[in-house]
């Protein structure tokens, strides 16, 4: 992951134990694969630490509100979200070419001149181009206050466009891309639906009862987890190796 912030970063999340022993232990009576990964969950009540294997649920970890002695979360700041709005056509067509297996695709927002740059690291370099106001066919809409830049791998970002429906792409209805604090990538797609005969405009589209959004959230450098059809979730991943070796 990387950003264009020079100055370091506050910690997202602050937690203090009064004995890390028992979430060794915990850890530990998991069978584990090598560089596996484990899925941390967030809120209120505590923290859930989550190992699937193979899309089934293996083990949970609960680490209840009341266990702790700390437990501080980061708020979002809105100052450093990024939103632009590609045309769902072109945002297939885009990462399709930039296709470079195991590598990783940075997404760079920048104000001035508003653009949103796609960019390939393989055998050579490939960059593509979204410029605001110069092709308002491709790029719809565009806020960025500074620029943001970060990276994602490439399986994970193609699997947010690799199944868009074809009515989507032929109506070019139009997805919308946010980049939140951390570099959570949210990633929306329009989808009607109403009959065939019933046409909506983009704009009242968004408003109508007759369309769904198809919610997609990756993080930046993180693992896939698939939820329910029209929905994945990319929730940030610690791998368990890193992990044992902060906490031993």
């Amino acid at each position: 992951m990387s950003t264009s912030a020079t100055e370091p970063e506050a910690a997202d999340l602050v937690c203090q134990l009064d004995n890390v022993q028992g979430m060794v232990d915990a850890l530990t009576s998991v069978r584990w694969k090598r560089h596996q990964d484990a899925v941390v969950e967030l809120s209120e009540h505590g923290i859930v630490l989550i190992v699937e294997e193979s899309r089934c649920l293996q083990a949970k970890v609960y680490l209840q509100r009341e266990n702790l002695l700390r437990l501080r979360q980061a708020p979002i700041d809105p100052s450093n979200i990024g939103v632009f709005n590609p045309q769902s056509s072109a945002l297939k067509e885009a990462i399709d070419d930039l296709e470079w297996p195991g590598s990783s695709i940075q997404i760079t927002l920048q104000p001035v001149p508003p653009s949103v740059t796609f960019r390939g690291d393989g055998h050579g370099d490939l960059q593509i181009d979204f410029k605001y106001y110069v092709n308002t066919d491709l790029l719809v809409a565009f806020h960025c206050d500074h620029q943001v830049s970060y990276r994602y791998k490439y399986k994970f970002l193609h699997a947010t466009t690799s199944n868009i429906p074809t009515s989507v792409i032929k109506d070019n209805r139009g997805s919308k891309l946010t980049i939140g604090r951390g570099g959570m990538l949210k990633v929306q797609h329009l989808v009607s639906v109403a009959r065939p005969s019933i046409s909506h405009s983009h704009v009242d589209s968004l408003l109508a009862t007759s369309n769904l959004v198809a919610l997609l959230i990756l993080s930046s450098l993180s693992s896939q987890r698939k939820m329910k059809p029209l929905e994945m979730i990319h929730r940030p991943s610690w791998n368990y190796s890193n992990l044992c070796a902060f906490l031993f």
